[in-house]
C-alpha cells in the first residue's frame, strides 16, 4: 500500500520537474527500495505526459483503478478571535486553527469512499478549532468523517457512515456547518429538465448509545428538495422542506454537548421535557447580473446577489417553538481569486424549545437556542484559493435581553 501511494505520488509530481531532477529522484526511491527499477524505468521512458493522462483517464497499466482514482485536498485556516460577553468582566482574545484534509476514491463504478480529518481541541461535534496555547503543544487530530456513496441506479444514493451534512440548508442555525452526522441517507433525484430538478431525501442519524438500555435517542428525517432557474442560468430558485423527527428524546438524559437552553422538567435538569417534530422550510432565491456593477472608486464589482430564509417550527409544543432566519449576500458567489468579494447579512430569532440545542451554530451566542441578533461578513480574495474573511456577531438571549455577546472574527483561508 505505502509502496504504491509513493509511486503514485511520484509520477504525478514529475510532471512538474525537469529530465535530470526526475533521474536524481527516481534514483534515490529505487535505493531506498521505494519503488522498483521497474517502475522508475516506466516513468522515465513513457513520459511523464502520457503517464499523468493514462492516471487521469485511469488507463495506467501498473496503478490499480481505485488507486488511479484517488482525489487529496484540503483547507487551513488562520483566525482572531475576540468575544465580549456581558456576563463576564473581561474580552477574551486569541489566536486559532483550523486544518482539515480530505481523500476521496472511486472504489468502483457505483462505489464511492470519503474519508476526511481534521484538527479539534476535543471530540465536540461543532468545533475544528485549535487555539494557540500551552507553549507550542503539539495539536490533535480527529477522524471527521468517513462514509460510502452507493449508486445502485443512476437516480439513487445511498450513504452509509459518519458522513457530511447530506441536507440542503441555507444557512447554520439549526447545524453547525462542522457537524458530520452519523447514519444512513437515501436520496433519489430527477431531472425533469435543464431548468427543473427535484430530490426526495430521507434517513436516521444515530444521536447516542446507551449500553444498558434500548431507547437510544436517535433521528429520522426526510427531505424534498427542488431546483429551478432560467434559460439563461441567471436566475436560480431552490426550495426544501424537511421534517425532523427526534426519537426517544423526552425524559432522556442530555445529550454530549448541550447548551441546556432547551425545557427540562422540574425538578429534574438533567433531561428533556419536550420530544421535538420539527419542520423546517428553507428559500434560496439567487441572481447573476449580466452586467457587473462597478463599485466607484474601487476595483470591485457586483455580479451576484441572493437572499436566502429559513423558518423552523416544533409541531409538538404551542409557547417557544418557532424560529427563522433571513439573509442576503452580494459580490461574487464564490471567493476563488484575487480581487473577488462577498458581503453577507443575516437576522435571526431561535427560541427556546424550537430545535434542539446541541446543534446551531457555536458562534452565535455558543450555539444556544433562546437567541437572536444578526451576523455581518466579509470575504475578499487574496489570490487563487486563498481568502480574508471577517465576521461580527451581534447576539442576545431572550432570557437575559439586557445581556449580549459580540463576536469579532478575522479569517485568512487557503485550500489546496
Amino acid at each position: 500500500m505505502k509502496k504504491l501511494v509513493s509511486f503514485f505520488i511520484i509520477v504525478v509530481y514529475s510532471a512538474c520537474l525537469n529530465s535530470s531532477e526526475i533521474d536524481i529522484l527516481l534514483d534515490k526511491l529505487v535505493e531506498k527500495g521505494v519503488i522498483s527499477g521497474y517502475e522508475a524505468s516506466e516513468v522515465k521512458y513513457e513520459g511523464s505526459e502520457q503517464t499523468v493522462f493514462e492516471i487521469t483517464n485511469r488507463l495506467h497499466k501498473t496503478l490499480p483503478l481505485w488507486l488511479q482514482s484517488i482525489s487529496l485536498g484540503g483547507d487551513i485556516r488562520i483566525r482572531h478571535e475576540e468575544i465580549d460577553n456581558d456576563d463576564v468582566s473581561y474580552i477574551r482574545s486569541r489566536e486559532r486553527i483550523r486544518a482539515r484534509a480530505y481523500l476521496n476514491a472511486k472504489a468502483s463504478d457505483k462505489v464511492y469512499a470519503n474519508i476526511g480529518f481534521a484538527t479539534g481541541e476535543d471530540d465536540n461535534p461543532k468545533s475544528t478549532n485549535q487555539t494557540f496555547t500551552k507553549n507550542f503543544s503539539k495539536k490533535g487530530v480527529y477522524l471527521d468523517y468517513a462514509y460510502f456513496e452507493y449508486y445502485p441506479f443512476s437516480f439513487l444514493t445511498f450513504l452509509a457512515g459518519k458522513m457530511k451534512n447530506p441536507l440542503w440548508m441555507t444557512n447554520d442555525m439549526i447545524f453547525d456547518g462542522d457537524i458530520n452526522p452519523e447514519g444512513y441517507f437515501l436520496k433519489a433525484e430527477k431531472a425533469f429538465n435543464s431548468n427543473f430538478s427535484l430530490f426526495l431525501g430521507a434517513g436516521r442519524f444515530n444521536l447516542n448509545e446507551i449500553k444498558d438500555n434500548s431507547n437510544d435517542p436517535y433521528l429520522l428525517f426526510s427531505q424534498t428538495y427542488l431546483k429551478l432557474r432560467d434559460e439563461e442560468n441567471f436566475k436560480k430558485l431552490k426550495f426544501a422542506f424537511s421534517f425532523y423527527d427526534f426519537k426517544d428524546v423526552k425524559n432522556s438524559k442530555l445529550l454530549d454537548y448541550a447548551t441546556k437552553t432547551n425545557s427540562t422538567p422540574l425538578p429534574s435538569t438533567t433531561t428533556y421535557k419536550y420530544d421535538y417534530d420539527v419542520i423546517s422550510l428553507d428559500l434560496l432565491l439567487e441572481s447573476n447580473i449580466q452586467n457587473n456593477i462597478k463599485i466607484p472608486f474601487t476595483p470591485l464589482s457586483i455580479n451576484y446577489i441572493a437572499i436566502n430564509a429559513n423558518y423552523v417550527k416544533n409541531i409538538l409544543i404551542k409557547k417557544d417553538n418557532e424560529g427563522y432566519i433571513i439573509g442576503v449576500k452580494i459580490g461574487n458567489e464564490k471567493i476563488t481569486n484575487s480581487g473577488e468579494f462577498q458581503i453577507g447579512y443575516n437576522y435571526r430569532e431561535l427560541k427556546k424549545d424550537a430545535w434542539v440545542d446541541c446543534y446551531p451554530d457555536s458562534d452565535f451566542y455558543g450555539g444556544k437556542t433562546q437567541v437572536y441578533g444578526s451576523k455581518y461578513t466579509f470575504i475578499y480574495g487574496l489570490g487563487e484559493n486563498f481568502n480574508l474573511t471577517s465576521s461580527y456577531f451581534l447576539t442576545r438571549s431572550f432570557k437575559t435581553s439586557d445581556k449580549k455577546e459580540e463576536v469579532f472574527q478575522v479569517d485568512l483561508n487557503v485550500k489546496f
